[in-house]
């Protein structure tokens, strides 16, 4: 609700709800109510309908803010906890690995080596999949371009699924390589220190942003 196009329209909405509501007597002339509906059930003594409304909307609109900024907050706050737990579990890593990188035996070079040839090589396998899946897809769009019909738009589903898989495989490969130096995972962690600084601000304006005009 930060955007003032949103809000001023809103605002406009709930007042003209509200000048419709006061004339709706003038609408409705008593003289033509049905014979066995009292005037009075519809139109008490001192009723102000627009009154009525300005009261419950406002109340409504607190209440939908009110749950919304306790829905943000809450979703922010679990999400800042699981990245500093995050970010002191890589802390802890890179220090690690900075210690092996430091002494360098041998037998971590070697076993370091193999393992980032191992992973790789799996990379290079996903790429290559990805890449094959990709083609099909727009093929099939053309196919599809052509001559429409539910088996290819199925097929398409099915393609568009099945690459998504790939590149989730290919992306969790790469994050295990990137964990074997100490370098990578330095900048794995700036990156997340980064994305907690920006719920942060978001957080410190949840309750300016997500407010819905009462007034």
């Amino acid at each position: 609700m930060d955007q003032t196009v949103v809000t001023t329209n809103m605002r406009r909405v709930i007042d003209n709800v509200g000048k419709e509501l006061a004339n709706v007597e003038l609408m409705f002339d008593k003289a033509v109510l049905p014979a066995n509906i009292a005037a009075a059930s519809i139109f008490p003594a001192g009723a102000d309908l627009e009154k009525e409304w300005t009261a419950y909307i406002k109340t409504h609109l607190t209440t939908i803010s009110t749950k919304a900024q306790t829905w943000a907050n809450t979703q922010i706050t679990h999400a800042l906890t699981e990245l500093k737990k995050e970010i002191t579990v890589l802390e802890m890593t890179m220090k690690k690995l900075q210690a092996l990188e430091k002494k360098a035996t041998p037998a971590y070079k070697k076993n370091k080596q193999t393992a980032v040839k191992r992973l790789t090589t799996q990379i290079v396998k996903h790429k290559r999949e990805v890449a094959v899946i990709t083609k099909k897809i727009v093929l099939l769009e053309k196919q599809r371009k052509a001559a429409p019909s539910s088996a290819l738009t199925k097929q398409i589903k099915a393609q568009k699924k099945a690459w998504q898989r790939k590149v989730e495989a290919q992306a969790g490969v790469e994050r295990q390589r990137a964990m074997l130096y100490s370098t990578s995972v330095k900048k794995i962690i700036a990156g997340l220190k980064a994305d907690e600084i920006i719920l942060k601000a978001y957080k410190a304006n949840v309750k300016s942003d997500l407010v819905m005009p009462t007034s």
